[in-house]
């Protein structure tokens, strides 16, 4: 896997071996509709990267996203 390790953890809820998301993939993980998580992205709420012109979610922040509304809550 080109020196990548995969980190996941079977309770975190993110599918293990991908890095990166699309947002409408990212809103899938996480079962909220696809037009929520553009607005949690514009809000920085969820950190995205851009490659280009394609806007992804790393693994990461999706989990830190969990995370911090998992402590919120």
């Amino acid at each position: 896997m080109h020196g990548i390790t995969d980190h996941s953890k079977p309770t975190d809820g993110i599918p293990p071996g991908q890095i990166a998301y699309t947002v409408k993939h990212a809103a899938e993980v996480l079962d909220l509709k696809e037009r929520f998580v553009w607005g949690l992205v514009k809000t920085g709420e969820i950190r995205s990267f851009k490659i280009g012109f394609l806007r992804r979610i790393s693994r990461e922040d999706l989990i830190a996203y969990i995370e911090m509304r998992r402590h919120a809550a």
